[in-house]
């Protein structure tokens, strides 16, 4: 069996003058989002966390991580991930080591909510930031993930105060 977390980087600011796209960074309430959804999770066993190569999706990971608190080796940067389409993502999870059961991708949308609605059994809304789908699939193998074979465990997105 393989768990799949796919999370949306929490809300961030607007592009500065000068700031590319990859360089925009969370919010304050992107940054407590991105912390509240690490408690929510801490409550799953997410071995690794893979995470595109903008900074906000970098920050995201990092706060999600203060509370299920993963050596530094399991939060794995993928350029590949940076606004990837579905065909990408899917090759990234088929690829993963299959010594880890769960694991989270931290991406961008369009490709992360159009990912869900490919590779769950039902259909998904399109992911607001900070939010994630946890999915199953019954394989032995990341390889052996496919569309429409994951079946949808939980959607969660922390609430705004």
């Amino acid at each position: 069996m393989r768990n799949l977390y796919l999370i949306r980087h929490a809300e961030t600011a607007n592009r500065l003058v000068n700031q590319t796209d990859a360089e925009r960074s969370l919010t304050a309430n992107g940054t407590t989002e991105a912390q509240l959804l690490g408690q929510y999770l801490s409550q799953h066993k997410i071995e690794k966390i893979l995470f595109s190569g903008a900074v906000r999706t970098a920050q995201t990971t990092l706060a999600i991580n203060e509370a299920l608190q993963l050596p530094p080796e399991r939060l794995v940067r993928c350029d590949a991930m940076y606004y990837a389409d579905v065909a990408t993502l899917l090759d990234i999870i088929q690829s993963i080591d299959d010594c880890c059961t769960h694991v989270a991708l931290v991406a961008h949308n369009p490709g992360i909510s159009a990912l869900a609605s490919v590779v769950c059994s039902v259909k998904v809304p399109t992911f607001s930031p900070a939010q994630v789908v946890a999915l199953v699939f019954e394989v032995g193998a990341w390889q052996q993930i496919a569309p429409h074979a994951g079946q949808l465990r939980f959607v969660y997105r922390p609430a705004k105060e």
